[in-house]
């Protein structure tokens, strides 16, 4: 594989061959015999874990109820990111400023109070917190 093809390929892409390198490190039972096994692991994990997930109305992968995500949100005619949660009915986070039974996102205004966010485009799962250096 050329340098110039390896930059371009996608993250579907690159799981699959570090996948196939992986089995190149297992013994005859599946059983790593080297380090890089779980360095190759780790390195799936970090392409597969934070990506953003296209969001429409009628999208099948939704977060959980009242999960806080990171989301690009389409603003005037450039996209923008925030942090808001989602819900399965917004009247249940505020019966009087959101609508009834309809699920969508939220966000919080210290001066106006809750608020649909409308408009968003993508999510993702919020990283975990940073625990510092042990």
């Amino acid at each position: 594989m050329t340098q110039e093809k390896a930059m371009n390929m996608s993250n579907e892409q690159a799981i699959k061959l570090l996948q196939s390198m992986m089995l190149m490190m297992c013994d005859q039972h599946g059983c790593p015999i080297s380090d890089a096994y779980f360095a190759l692991k780790k390195a799936i994990e970090a392409l597969t874990g934070q990506q953003w997930i296209p969001y429409s109305e009628n999208s099948e992968k939704l977060p959980k109820d009242r999960q806080r995500c990171l989301v690009t949100i389409k603003y005037r005619s450039k996209p923008d990111v925030d942090i808001v949660g989602y819900a399965t009915d917004l009247h249940t986070i505020d019966e009087y400023d959101l609508p009834d039974s309809k699920s969508g996102w939220y966000g919080f205004d210290s001066e106006y109070g809750y608020y649909e966010q409308t408009n968003v485009t993508a999510w993702m799962p919020l990283p975990d917190a940073y625990k510092g250096d042990r």
